[in-house]
């Protein structure tokens, strides 16, 4: 009796250690397959693999005094030894394991034998949310004053950028804009220069049509000398696309001064609030969300409405399972 209160628990003694020896070392094994409650809860610990049925205790005491526990080969706590073990063996005696003498197993009985478990939970879930509201109310009656403060800061930087009103996206599309229109100039003159230089009077289109005739008459000898109408088409392509690029760019000086005003606002708001250009949407929206839950925080009214909601409901159901309860016992 003495070993097995040891493995469930008790205070270790190096007294109880044999004469002349180094340690201690005690070991149980119990079976589960009829404690499926049990089985689950090891298993959220991690102490109980899905297919296993068997659980082995182990502790080690040395001569100081100390000692080591283990469930299932893993380390555990003296706390977690008591938990289980008074889920796995009751010790009737003196300074017994007596689990009839705790309260929260006589309710467990007491519940089980009226059939309101379920209920039970329920109602631990109830008084929980009451004292959350509580909570909740309590904080926004004490910090009235700091909740004040900072949704005066949440609105300004929310106005703040609400009269910059980043979309999203924006930030990509004036860049890229801005790139093209600060580049407009080069892009026409090497537009401009390609296309003279293929179409020209003197040209590669010209070149290449004065080498295609005299190889034509040629090409009976030999195919490969037909390449050249190959090139010369793509010349043509490359030459209408480089007209094509130069009437398109269009050098728009008022445009541009425009786009790197709207650059240089957004790049000095995303240093300012230490995120990237193209966050700055996403950061409005946040602030935006913190500033709704702030402003459901700081409503008074609205936080008694919660906690009379939920003590009523508390109420209700506890007053069931007592009822249930009284007629069970």
């Amino acid at each position: 009796l003495d070993a097995i209160g040891l493995l469930l628990g008790d205070k270790a003694d190096y007294g109880q250690i044999r004469q002349g020896a180094a340690e201690a070392r005690l070991s149980a094994l119990f079976d589960l397959s009829e404690l499926p409650e049990l089985q689950a809860e090891l298993r959220e610990q991690g102490l109980l693999a899905e297919d296993a049925e068997e659980l082995s205790v182990r502790r080690i005491i040395d001569a100081k005094g100390k000692s080591r526990s283990y469930i299932n080969n893993q380390a555990a706590t003296l706390s977690q030894l008591k938990s289980i073990g008074s889920r796995l063996i009751d010790i009737h005696g003196q300074n017994a394991h007596h689990s009839l003498n705790q309260e929260a197993a006589q309710r467990e009985l007491l519940d089980a034998f009226a059939g309101c478990t379920a209920l039970a939970g329920e109602v631990k879930a109830a008084y929980q949310s009451w004292q959350n509201a509580n909570q909740a109310l309590k904080a926004a009656q004490t910090q009235s004053e700091n909740l004040q403060i900072e949704r005066e800061r949440l609105e300004w930087q929310f106005d703040e950028l609400s009269r910059l009103a980043p979309a999203p996206g924006e930030w990509e599309t004036v860049s890229q804009s801005h790139d093209s229109l600060a580049h407009a100039a080069e892009l026409m003159e090497a537009a401009q220069e390609t296309e003279e230089a293929i179409n020209g009077d003197n040209g590669l289109q010209a070149q290449i049509y004065r080498c295609r005739k005299k190889l034509e008459a040629l090409s009976r000898i030999d195919e490969s000398l037909n390449l050249l109408a190959s090139i010369e088409a793509e010349l043509g392509e490359v030459s209408a696309n480089m007209r094509d690029v130069a009437s398109r760019s269009d050098l728009d000086p008022a445009e541009l001064a425009a786009q790197e005003q709207r650059l240089g606002e957004l790049m000095g708001m995303a240093r300012k609030y230490r995120v990237e250009p193209q966050d700055l949407p996403a950061k409005m929206q946040e602030i935006e969300a913190a500033l709704q839950q702030l402003q459901a925080a700081a409503d008074i009214a609205a936080l008694e409405a919660a906690v009379a909601r939920s003590e009523a409901e508390y109420d209700e159901a506890a007053q069931t399972l007592s009822a249930m309860r009284r007629e069970a016992a």
